[in-house]
């Protein structure tokens, strides 16, 4: 029987439930909505990346990027002046660590020798800046510099163009041929190797407002291509998302990133002409970028569901010690999924520079030919001061009382989570094999139906994927009596879990 009364059950205006599209893609479109809400809710920094990774228990299947394949504030006299101040520093560490021979053996490689000068140059010229500017900018005593971090960043992008067993198997369907055409979504994992980050505890200013970053003018180019034409194998791993710290660090937000460029010295360059080699680092600029803004924004609770509400900026310096180029890169927006690649008016933007020598050569220690206006420019990358956001909630997706896993007063709750976040961000191997059927399976099974009377067990017989074993269809492990507070009871047998 209805408690409500009379009165309650009338309306000025009629109430309808939602229209809801029962079209096969309609129901994939309501699924996938339900499931970012999912994500929405979730109040730990950990649980909402452990959400994306639930439906996979054997990870997921990823595009892998590497970082080796492929207007700040007015403070121009100050930069001259402590360029100045700082050069003769400056000078002396540079040509030392040039000098200096790489310890490595007799038989390395151009790029790993390379890789290790550029590591040592970067380093010491990072000492200097920080130690000599301190003096004369405050906010760079409360930063913190990390030495060749640990950057990850995975997210999904639409628009591309299905694969060929994909389209085969649409094809063959009536009702889905229609579906063809439609936008599909990729799972992109980046895996960088910066030399150095240095962090602070409040973001970079804004270089443009939300509605310059909504200018048309501002082209995104459009690629439907599948990324492994590119030379991007695929491979099965979780999802990570890792900006060089972990969940708690109070120094969440990059203000200047350090990045390689040996790279280049590989074989496969050594024939490419100057324009190649540019194009080369602005692509390794946008992606190193992107990725560690995007995984900060991990930590702050957006996700590649959940759109940032404020932008976050970076800069960027690629270096070998004597060529060097400039990036600034603005995040306004993390919604690459779904139609949102054509259709989300929000553009990210860089700003770049042509590369530039520091120097011609340094003979016997001395440094020749020093451009000064290279020392200007990363004096103004350091000069460029985070500010706090003022009435602006930085986390407004993450739980005010426990933003993170390490906050949850419940133990088994919290070592559970903790321990699963742990796992899901190693990628390590299972303790079982992958999943995958024998050759006298193919044989006798597959290919020639040859064993009909033999039970059906195995999942290509029962028509299952293997590959889309979720963590919530695991066994739960067993929990001997010592371990239970009432060893009698049947409800403590099995472990429990707590999956987001």
């Amino acid at each position: 029987m209805s408690t409500n009364m009379p009165h309650e059950e009338y309306s000025d205006e009629p109430q309808y439930p939602p229209i809801k599209d029962l079209s096969w893609w309609g129901k994939k479109v309501s699924e996938a909505e339900a499931q970012h809400e999912e994500v929405k809710k979730l109040g730990t920094i950990e649980e909402k990346i452990l959400k994306i990774n639930m439906p996979r228990y054997y990870g997921w299947k990823c595009h892998l990027f590497r970082e080796a394949i492929f207007n700040t504030n007015d403070v121009e006299e100050s930069a001259k002046q402590l360029a100045e101040e700082v050069k003769a520093d400056f000078i002396e560490a540079l040509a030392f660590e040039w000098s200096r021979p790489a310890d490595l053996e007799e038989n390395a490689s151009r790029c790993e020798v390379e890789k290790v000068k550029t590591q040592r140059i970067l380093e010491s010229l990072n000492t200097i800046m920080m130690s000599r500017l301190r003096r004369h900018v405050p906010h760079l005593s409360s930063t913190v510099t990390d030495s060749e971090p640990r950057l990850e960043a995975a997210w999904r992008v639409g628009g591309i163009e299905l694969e060929r067993k994909v389209r085969v198997f649409f094809e063959s369907r009536e009702n889905l041929k229609k579906w063809l055409d439609w936008p599909r979504d990729r799972s992109i994992q980046y895996l960088g190797n910066p030399v150095l980050h240095v962090r602070a505890n409040h973001p970079l200013q804004p270089i443009i407002g939300d509605q310059e970053s909504m200018n048309e003018q501002l082209e995104v180019p459009q690629n439907s291509l599948d990324p492994r034409i590119y030379g991007n194998r695929d491979v099965r791993r979780y999802m990570t998302n890792i900006p060089g710290f972990w969940p708690g660090d109070d120094h969440r937000f990059g203000i200047l990133s350090f990045l390689g460029r040996d790279y280049q010295l590989s074989e496969i360059f050594d024939t490419r002409p100057d324009e190649d080699r540019v194009e080369m680092l602005h692509c390794q600029a946008i992606m190193a970028s992107f990725a560690w803004l995007f995984s900060q924004a991990c930590y702050l609770g957006f996700s590649t569901y959940q759109d940032v509400t404020y932008p976050l900026v970076s800069q960027t310096v690629i270096s070998n010690g004597q060529h060097w180029s400039f990036y600034a890169y603005q995040l306004n927006t993390t919604l690459l999924h779904f139609q949102n690649t054509a259709n989300n008016p929000k553009r990210n933007v860089c700003w770049s520079s042509q590369p530039v020598k520091l120097f011609e050569s340094i003979d016997n220690g001395h440094v020749k030919g020093l451009n000064m206006d290279v020392l200007k420019t990363l004096v103004k990358f350091y000069l460029n001061e985070p500010k706090e956001r003022i009435g602006v909630n930085l986390t407004p997706y993450l739980d005010p009382e426990t933003p993170m896993v390490s906050k949850i007063e419940e133990e088994d709750k919290r070592v559970f989570l903790e321990n699963l976040f742990k796992k899901v961000s190693l990628n390590g191997k299972k303790h079982e094999p992958d999943p995958e059927y024998w050759n006298w399976e193919w044989i006798y099974k597959i290919k020639n139906k040859s064993r009909p009377q033999e039970a059906r067990r195995r999942p290509f017989e029962l028509w299952q994927d293997p590959w889309r074993l979720s963590f919530y269809e695991l066994s739960r492990k067993y929990v001997p009596k010592a371990r239970r507070k009432n060893p009698k009871s049947n409800k403590e047998k099995w472990e429990k879990t707590y999956y987001p």
